[in-house]
């Protein structure tokens, strides 16, 4: 108690604090990993069917599960060995985060049956699978919230904060029909560790990439990962965590890791708006590596669904994507490819209009066949066989070689033992001479280059955008 006050002063809010005592490693094979996101609505409707008739991207337009089944040959040429699927939950919307049951599958997306199918196809191409888990909220349809906006003495009432019950309640961001799960409460946090061991467990995924991890509380988590670790000892758990380093690893030992937005900013920054330049990207790289353990996972990405693609970004210019993803794939953390970034998918209008955030706008259909930008998808195969092949780039040490701000010139060399690896980019907008530990380098504008020990070459793509 404190002098003059009416109530105890609780640390942290009365919050109760725990932690999984053991080894805070994710399991080995997510270093190698290289990974492939999915937006089920939006890759491909199956062989056979068309695309749903659509006026707007807000529409559902009929990608299926069955679909992704028989395009898991395109991904395996490709040469990804994980694949990140966004919710297929029952939905009314074309993104799944408005699930109403963690336990089945969305009838317009296939059936359990599929998802069975889909796991064990994947499995036997070497492809493991991560399922977008949301703990913090679902739709407003979910049977339990229904019964508790019914009837104030439900056994679901506890699952939700009510404000003032029936009609004000915590939600996420607002949004009216993504009421916040209570997960401290017994009841919805045995529903959500129940759904994370069937997926596992039952159906054979290989982990979890957890939306907005920020909302739960921390408790939640190591229980949570409690539960993964029981069902599944090698399963890899990271998170959507949009917050300052310190923060990020307040989450060490309850999740595996997080993916790392802080990155992305600077690789578009760096290469798409050219609002900073290499020698800042290099500060930030020495400094961002040097604050995360090892045993803290990053997996990198370059755009996402929830933002405008990098092509857009840049302006169309292919020749800065590639130069990005040649910087993202030699970088330590797990790369992840947005569906249909590999090809030159773009979008038709900005995320941002006016006062609003559109952010189907970055949900196009993934285009298939001649409408594939060939070169670029020949230039990102070659960067993930680059990477498969030469495990010191995420093992190694890199060390700057050559900065010349100005120039957009940056250069770094990677060693694990007696392998190497040097990575050039030229980020500006003149042709780039270097030599370079008897490395001799000629690159246009906006391109790049990675030399290996063994000879192996990556080269972005050449031409205009």
């Amino acid at each position: 108690w404190l002098e003059g006050q009416d109530e105890p002063c609780v640390a942290d809010k009365g919050e109760r604090l725990s932690y999984l005592v053991g080894d805070p490693s994710p399991p080995d094979w997510s270093r190698e990993a290289i990974i492939y996101q999915i937006f089920p609505d939006r890759f491909y409707p199956g062989d056979g069917r068309e695309w749903n008739p659509a006026s707007d991207l807000g529409e559902i337009h009929g990608g299926t599960l069955r679909g992704i089944i028989e395009r898991l040959d395109y991904l395996e040429r490709l040469g990804i060995n994980c694949i990140w699927l966004n919710p297929f939950f029952p939905d009314k919307t074309h993104h799944g985060y408005h699930a109403t049951d963690y336990f089945s599958v969305d009838p317009g997306l296939g059936t359990l049956a599929d998802v069975h199918e889909l796991v064990e196809a994947a499995h036997e191409r070497g492809i493991r699978l991560l399922l977008d888990f949301v703990a913090n909220h679902w739709g407003s349809d979910h049977p339990t919230f229904q019964a508790a906006r019914a009837n104030r003495e439900s056994d679901y009432y506890d699952w939700y904060h009510w404000e003032e019950w029936p009609h004000r309640y915590r939600t996420f961001f607002g949004v009216q029909d993504l009421p916040q799960i209570n997960v401290d409460h017994p009841g919805a946090r045995n529903y959500m560790l129940k759904a994370a061991d069937y997926w596992l467990r039952d159906v054979g995924f290989d982990g979890f990439r957890l939306d907005y991890a920020l909302g739960p509380s921390r408790d939640f988590w190591t229980e949570f990962r409690a539960t993964v670790r029981a069902a599944r000892p090698d399963a890899w758990i990271f998170g959507e965590l949009v917050a300052p380093p310190p923060v990020q690893l307040e989450y060490e030992g309850r999740l595996d890791g997080s993916l790392d937005f802080l990155l992305a900013q600077a690789l578009r920054e760096t290469f798409a708006f050219q609002s900073s330049d290499v020698a800042a990207l290099d500060a930030f790289l020495r400094l961002h590596d040097a604050y995360f353990p090892p045993t803290f996972s990053r997996p990198s990405f370059l755009d996402n669904h929830d933002m405008n693609r990098f092509l857009w970004a840049s302006g169309g210019d292919r020749r800065k994507l590639a130069l990005a993803a040649l910087c993202q794939f030699t970088l330590p953390g797990a790369p992840i490819i947005y569906y249909g970034t590999e090809v030159g998918l773009s979008q038709a209008r900005d995320v941002v209009q006016g006062q609003h955030n559109i952010l189907e706008e970055s949900r196009a259909l993934m285009p298939w066949g001649e409408a594939q930008d060939a070169e670029l998808r020949q230039f990102y195969k070659d960067l993930i066989h680059f990477r498969r092949q030469h495990p010191g780039l995420w093992l190694g040490k890199r060390e700057t070689v050559h900065l010349d701000a100005a120039a957009g010139a940056y250069a770094y060399r990677i060693t694990a033992g007696d392998a190497w690896a040097i990575v050039v980019l030229n980020a500006g907008d003149k042709e780039l001479k270097l030599a370079l530990l008897d490395e001799h380098f000629t690159l246009p504008a906006s391109s790049g280059e990675a030399r290996s020990s063994d000879g192996n070459i990556v080269r972005t793509v050449s031409g205009h955008p």
